[in-house]
């Protein structure tokens, strides 16, 4: 890049670490020693030990027969098949290993059913690598890069995931590195979601309290969510008779975006607890963190550009199922005909049979109908009775949260 070289904020690295040679992984390193910020953040994902263990041998194994018998084949579907028959036939003949691991049938019959495509690139790269935790941690020092946490917020919870005992044995151990390797062990971890900062450098508790009680939530669903979800232990409930409150507090007032300060405050929830519903709330994308006004304001008019052309593109064809939240900066599932329903409200429709009116007179123009039990109606009174449906539960259940998120 010759003498000016260009910086970056941010670099991801999903679904390359593993699968590329350890040279290649150096110039990785290098370029982000090179190229990002001070501050920067990297994001990685990659497989790893221990939970990658018992089935490692197993992909060797697909990947070997791939090289050595099956490479003249040039059809992917036929080369992963024939290296699959060959597991199969090894198993079949009930090696020593599978007595070891007695899971590889079911891994292989799992196998079986995948897409094609991916597995190739997953299980046959002959430059497939699975380190452990440590091993990326030491690679990425040489960039100055240091471990921050990991991208999939559920797994930041010890208390959803973790034994009293396991909590207690990790909390014993000093070193952060070793504590997330050893907890690795305890959670079974084969793929990894990391960031690591360039120049890190953590906040104390007050100040990540702090933070915390000046960020603004907003509710994305109007329908009643589930206070139990899935975890490396199985499954938590949450207790519904603390958290369900602050999920009306949200919804309040057009389901305005709120910080959680005055319920702090006011003695209805304490920080533990509001960590503990933000944690699994958030990771499934019920309550979303906004950002600030200031931030809101630049981006809205680019946001709003975006959409309109979006669900234009919807009268004709629909390829692109989200539009973008200036609220929260993430991109919003909405199917086509919700994104009709947008670009009318946008022009100036309010009412249900506006919507339902102005749907029909695009599918006029498209020679579209709406399909009820696999079969298309034919006539426009059930074009309409079905739009009509439609249209009062997009109002109802959809239109609230799109005007909180600044969508509509």
């Amino acid at each position: 890049m010759g003498g000016g070289l260009a910086r970056f904020d941010t670099i991801g690295l999903h679904g390359i670490w593993s699968w590329i040679s350890s040279s290649n992984q150096h110039h990785i390193v290098e370029f982000i020693r090179r190229h990002l910020k001070p501050g920067g953040v990297v994001y990685n994902s990659y497989n790893c030990f221990p939970g990658w263990a018992p089935n490692a041998p197993l992909r060797e194994l697909l990947a070997l027969y791939d090289q050595f018998v099956g490479g003249n084949e040039t059809d992917t579907a036929k080369r992963v098949g024939n290296a699959l028959k060959f597991a199969g036939d090894l198993l079949a003949a009930k090696p020593a290993y599978a007595m070891l691991v007695p899971s590889l049938n079911a891994k292989l019959e799992q196998l079986k059913g995948m897409d094609r495509n991916y597995l190739a690139h997953e299980y046959f790269n002959r430059a497939w690598q699975c380190p452990y935790f440590v091993d990326v941690v030491e690679a990425l020092s040489a960039a100055k890069l240091d471990y921050a946490c990991t991208m999939e917020l559920l797994d930041m919870s010890d208390q959803l995931n973790l034994t009293a005992d396991a909590q207690k044995f990790l909390n014993a151990i000093g070193n952060p590195i070793m504590r997330e390797q050893a907890r690795d062990y305890f959670v079974g971890r084969q793929f990894r979601k990391d960031l690591c900062i360039k120049g890190l450098r953590r906040l104390s508790t007050l100040e990540r309290v702090k933070r915390l009680l000046e960020t603004r939530f907003v509710l994305t669903t109007v329908n009643k969510i589930p206070m139990k979800f899935p975890t490396a232990l199985g499954e938590a409930t949450l207790p519904a008779q603390t958290f369900e409150p602050m999920i009306e507090y949200l919804a309040a007032d057009g389901y305005r975006p709120k910080t959680f300060e005055e319920p702090i405050r006011q003695g209805r929830l304490n920080v533990p607890a509001l960590e503990n519903m933000l944690i699994p709330f958030v990771h499934q994308g019920y309550i979303l963190p906004c950002q600030s006004e200031d931030v809101i304001e630049q981006v809205k008019p680019q946001c709003d550009a975006l959409n309109d052309y979006i669900c234009r593109r919807a009268r004709t064809s629909f390829n692109v199922q989200y539009l973008a939240s200036p609220v929260t900066g993430m991109g919003m599932t909405v199917g086509k005909l919700e994104q009709l329903f947008v670009s009318l409200i946008k022009s100036g429709s309010s009412s249900v049979e506006e919507l339902a009116r102005g749907v029909w007179q695009m599918f006029l123009v498209s020679s579209e109908r709406m399909i009820r039990d696999g079969k298309m109606l034919p006539t426009e009174q059930e074009n309409l009775v079905e739009l009509r449906a439609l249209a009062q539960k997009f109002s109802e259940t959809m239109l609230p949260t799109l005007r909180a998120l600044q969508i509509v």
